[in-house]
């Protein structure tokens, strides 16, 4: 058979082929590395997508491919191509770890570590298993496994690797001197150094020292032009250092995918801000959150742009999202409570604010915030406690002074107030109300209304002039001007809520509760959840003595705003007054276990617990409080005041003594620890903190203790006369039992009388003023009022022993029969109280059951060898019984001191010897 040439040729040519290709792909190899040497990366990449087209199983290419673009830092690429070569065979050994580390870089930080723990054994290279395995729980922000991997990787093996990984934990867990120091023994070791070098950067930008990070970034640039990320980084340096046009160069160089990033358009957004262009700020925010709708970042700058920008509304919905996200942050608190007290939410700016003023230094910012909504609220007290604070922190704050001026005129110090402001025309309204409220503390209303006039005529539909005009009048006391002023408030700005409140006051005030309630509903279908004017239809119902209804407003308050303290405040004073302290408990700790980081919900559980004599719990809660907040005066001063509760006044003395070193200026902590000096006996240390109050407060309060100080001194007289001031205010039942007791030692008891009889009418469910009632009466022999008083407390406290024990005595005066029988019912309730045992034993040696007797007054004079009225009683039950001998004894040491008893001692010592 003949063969043709070309039929013989063909498979030599395959042959010469295959060889031709095998050589091609050697080559395309060996070109690769050799383009390495060189340093050109780049054309080695080139030629191994060739070899790959043409021999896309060729391991050892698809493995150096996957090393060039992990090294260029193409993470996505260098896993494919890595997994490839792993799977066609190629040496797991170095492959594997940048396998790992690619789909780290990817955040695919679970693919990372099944891969891991699937296919790196952990005897191989344990370092840097190690290693890896710490960055994937960095990166799933387990930072505690991740710092204990990189410590075992660098017992391993010295590396700088884990170096730097620790310095990665560092920055995440905020501890940014640390990651620095951390840096830089490693900072130019070559295998790390540039991605070190970056840390540093960041680490700098979070520190704000702007200049340094952009100089590492510029030299990191320069080296690597095309590495973006380092751009974005720089272009937030130059933020720092509010160059914004280079700010915006960086940025503007990017490629056009990385203009739409989300971490871009945050950068153009903030360098916005930084240039007033607060509406693209805010167009620029609201991009990123159409694409990451949860990014905090970008709700604050929207939040902050639409602040300044003054649109309320639209600022407050941003940032409750962001604080809700981010709940701790304080700028986002502060943020969010302005803009709420720009909306006249002051209520709900205090609320919160709170978190940072429960705080062991609150901040100047948050201070001020509270202060000038207290004030806005009338609370001014607590408002020029917190601006001061303030102040005090920053005395730079100009807007401050204002405000604290504004709190010093409604304390009564106008004069200086009027000359700090200034009598230029201003747009700050805050400042013309200073200058209003100023004029009005000195009574000089003609000044007043002409300042308003030339205000209002310049600003003619403003109508918070007009609400300034309105408090004028009230202040001159014509009621219908004032409301003329808000109704035309009204008619400037229809359903102006600040207006409808104050005309619905203005109905209170005037008690026409139905007008009144009829106002808040108006106010009510405009702003359902207004809770002021909720709180209003309470206080009307009140009005109109509907307690029922008054008790669904404030229910209905309560569920409206589930979080706010005043509706369940009013609720537990309602049924305290009720004398219903379970139910007070019972709301008192629903709000609690609801709130249980809330400060005040632990205060108004504290006050219902001291009210219902649960002194050990209060306790409790009081030493959480102290242990969260040791820097806060108001925690000492309660656990203080539960201490003298609990009739442990040098205890207590303790914590006043605290609460004073924290906050000396406060007139409370003050007080109340002079009343613990009083109480604890000091009187030497009580008078002079007494005496420095009353001159520095001429007020009931400090002439009430003053008048407690003179009363202990003896010097009755000037305690009658500041007592009397006192009670002028208004008149508690200590107060009343105070004066009562100094008219006593006046020796005008009627007095005393009559001022207890008229609390009494006030409050007749005052227990101890009734008691220090009946006592009054018993100890000036009146005792048939004191039998009145005594039987209702009986009735009233049935488990009391003290009024069982009184009546037993009273009613043996009267030889009443009931006498016996009263003293072994007081007795039955307290039986181990001497006093009571000496009553009965009386009572029944008088009916000359003297055995009982003797037992009962013997016991009672070994408990009370004091007392001359108890050793007397038993020594009689001792004649009665034929036991001479040992009577003598006690009277004879009766007849030789110089008690009541002498006289009577000494008359028995006679009939024994005569007999």
């Amino acid at each position: 058979m003949t063969i043709s040439p070309s039929k013989r040729l063909r498979p030599l040519i395959l042959a010469l082929s295959m060889v031709s290709f095998t050589a091609f792909s050697a080559d395309f190899y060996q070109d690769a590395q050799q383009y390495i040497g060189k340093g050109d990366d780049r054309a080695a990449v080139i030629q191994l997508k060739n070899l790959l087209q043409k021999s896309p199983k060729h391991k050892d290419g698809r493995a150096l491919l996957g090393k060039l673009m992990f090294k260029g830092r193409q993470y996505p690429t260098a896993e494919k191509e890595l997994r490839i070569a792993i799977d066609l065979g190629a040496d797991k050994t170095e492959l594997l770890p940048l396998l790992v580390r690619s789909q780290i870089r990817q955040g695919k930080t679970q693919l990372a570590f099944d891969t891991l723990t699937a296919e790196w054994d952990e005897s191989t290279d344990p370092a840097q298993r190690k290693h890896v395995l710490g960055r994937i729980y960095l990166g799933r922000n387990k930072l505690t496994e991740a710092e204990n991997a990189f410590y075992e990787s660098l017992q391993l093996q010295k590396s700088p690797e884990p170096t730097l990984g620790l310095a990665f934990v560092a920055r995440a867990r905020g501890s940014l001197e640390e990651a620095l120091g951390t840096l830089e023994p490693i900072i130019n070791e070559a295998e790390v150094r540039l991605e070190a070098l970056a840390l540093k950067a960041e680490i700098l930008l979070d520190l704000r020292r702007g200049e340094e990070a952009v100089g590492i970034l510029s030299e990191l640039i320069a080296a690597e032009p095309k590495q973006f990320p380092l751009k974005l980084a720089r272009s937030r340096g130059y933020l720092l250092l509010a160059d914004y046009k280079k700010a915006t160069a960086d940025l503007a160089s990017l490629p056009a995918p990385y203009q739409q990033l989300p971490q871009t358009l945050l950068l153009s957004s903030l360098i916005a801000m930084g240039q007033e262009k607060y509406d693209e700020a805010y167009k620029l925010a609201t991009a990123v959150l159409q694409v990451v709708p949860s990014s905090p970042r970008a709700m604050l700058i929207a939040g902050s742009s639409r602040y300044i920008s003054k649109d309320y509304q639209i600022a407050l919905k941003h940032l409750i999202e962001y604080v809700a996200l981010i709940p701790n942050d304080p700028n986002g608190l502060r943020l969010l409570a302005a803009t709420q007290q720009s909306l006249h939410q002051y209520t709900a700016a205090l609320k919160t604010i709170e978190p940072l003023l429960q705080q062991a230094e609150p901040d100047a910012r948050s201070a001020a915030i509270a202060g000038y909504a207290h004030i806005s609220l009338g609370e001014w007290e607590k408002g020029e406690e917190l601006l001061a604070l303030a102040l005090k922190k920053e005395p730079q704050l100009a807007k401050l002074k204002n405000q604290l001026v504004l709190s010093q005129i409604m304390t009564g110090r106008s004069d200086s107030a009027i000359e700090s402001l200034s009598d230029e025309g201003t747009d700050d309204f805050q400042a013309d109300s200073l200058k209003v409220i100023a004029y009005l503390q000195q009574q000089q209303f003609d000044k007043a209304r002409g300042f308003l006039k030339n205000r209002i005529k310049t600003h003619p539909d403003e109508p918070s002039f007009r609400m300034l005009e309105g408090l004028v009048g009230i202040r001159q006391n014509d009621i219908e001007s004032a409301r003329n002023s808000y109704q035309q408030a009204l008619q400037l700005r229809e359903n102006f809520v600040p207006a409808m409140l104050a005309l619905a006051r203005l109905d209170m005030q005037q008690q026409k509760f139905a007008e009144a309630a009829n106002a808040y509903q108006q106010i009510l279908t405009i702003e359902p959840k207004q809770l002021a004017a909720l709180m209003g239809m309470a206080q009307a119902s009140e009005g109109q003595k509907n307690e029922k209804k008054m008790v669904r407003w404030l229910t209905k308050a309560r569920d409206i705003d589930p979080d706010a303290i005043q509706p369940i405040t009013s609720i537990i004073r309602y049924h305290i007054s009720k004398q219903e302290l379970e139910k007070a408990r019972k709301e008192a700790y629903s709000y609690y276990s609801e709130h249980p980081t809330k400060a005040q919900a632990s205060l108004l559980y504290i006050s219902v617990l001291r009210a219902s004599g649960s002194l050990g719990e209060a306790t409790t809660l009081i030493e959480k409080l102290l242990e969260t907040y040791p820097g806060q005066d108001i925690y000492h001063r309660i656990k203080a005041e539960i201490l003298r509760d609990q009739r442990k006044p040098k205890e207590a003395l303790v914590y006043s003594k605290k609460a004073i070193e924290i906050r000396p200026e406060a007139p409370a902590n003050q007080l109340l620890h002079l009343d613990l000096l009083l109480l604890n006996g000091e009187t030497k240390k009580a008078a002079p903190l007494a005496e420095r109050l009353r001159e520095k407060f001429k007020n009931p309060t400090t002439a009430r203790m003053l008048g407690l100080v003179r009363l202990t001194q003896g010097r009755n007289q000037e305690a009658v006369k500041l007592l009397e001031e006192a009670s002028k205010a208004a008149t508690d039942g200590l107060l009343a039992s105070a004066l009562a007791n100094a008219y006593q030692l006046q020796n005008q008891p009627l007095k005393g009388v009559d001022v207890l009889v008229k609390r009494l009418e006030q409050a007749p469910d005052e227990h101890n003023t009734r008691f220090r009632l009946a006592t009054l009466y018993q100890n000036n022999a009146m005792h048939t009022e004191a039998i009145k008083e005594y039987e209702q407390l009986r009735d009233l406290q049935p488990e009391n022993p003290i009024p069982w024990n009184n009546l037993a005595w009273l009613y043996q005066q009267r030889n009443d029969p009931r006498s016996a029988d009263h003293a072994r019912e007081a007795l039955r309730l307290a039986p181990g109280r001497p006093d009571i045992k000496d009553t009965l034993g009386w009572i029944l040696l008088d009916q000359e059951e003297l055995d009982e007797a003797l037992s009962l007054l013997k016991d009672a004079a070994k408990q009370l060898p004091a007392v001359d009225e108890v050793q007397y009683h038993y020594a009689m039950a001792l004649v009665k019984k034929g036991h001479n001998n040992e009577a003598k004894v006690i009277l004879k040491s009766l007849s030789q001191g110089k008690g009541p008893f002498k006289a009577p001692a000494q008359t028995l010592l006679n009939q024994i010897a005569a007999n």
